[in-house]
């Protein structure tokens, strides 16, 4: 699924069209509509900083199989974790900007010239929220673009794993 983003009146605030309201002297307020809902599914993703434009993580399982009885006089039966899957992380950067018509902000009677601007947080932040939905709504499948570092879908049967033995299978 890929990601995308529109715009009402995409590049330039001019004084004819989206700021007309902020000249308008009749009116006494001009608010600011505002998105205050927290981040669907932010909770469950992590936040790192990547150095070099990218971001690489592996894992270590210390699981080890269960002892098994021995006598002194067998060699110990040694054991070690099992290594994971190394996975690399490339960054991208994603930009935008909001160009103000240098009348529009001379004449601007409500100071919304300045206030648009931080229009670019909020989709930025729409933008984040995307990317995270992207993954769960991807969860099952191979083809996205994001899998485990093990090859294979993050909600799939199909992970490799190590046996362990059982105290049944002793």
């Amino acid at each position: 699924m890929a990601t995308t983003i529109k715009t009402f009146s995409p590049g330039y605030v001019d004084r004819l069209s989206y700021g007309v309201d902020a000249l308008d002297k009749t009116l006494d307020k001009m608010i600011m509509i505002q998105n205050k809902v927290p981040l669907e599914g932010e909770r469950i993703f992590s936040k790192v900083s990547a150095v070099g434009g990218t971001w690489g993580s592996s894992q270590f399982d210390p699981t080890l199989p269960l002892p098994v009885e021995d006598a002194d006089a067998n060699a110990i039966p040694f054991v070690s974790p099992v290594r994971g899957f190394p996975k690399t992380f490339t960054t991208v950067v994603f930009r935008s900007g909001v160009q103000v018509e240098r009348k529009f902000a001379k004449d601007d009677l409500q100071g919304i010239a300045s206030k648009a601007m931080s229009g670019l947080l909020e989709s930025f932040r729409t933008l984040k929220e995307y990317k995270m939905a992207d993954i769960l709504n991807n969860i099952t499948s191979i083809d996205a673009a994001y899998v485990g570092s093990d090859g294979v879908a993050i909600a799939s049967a199909s992970h490799p794993y190590p046996y362990y033995k059982t105290t049944a299978d002793v």
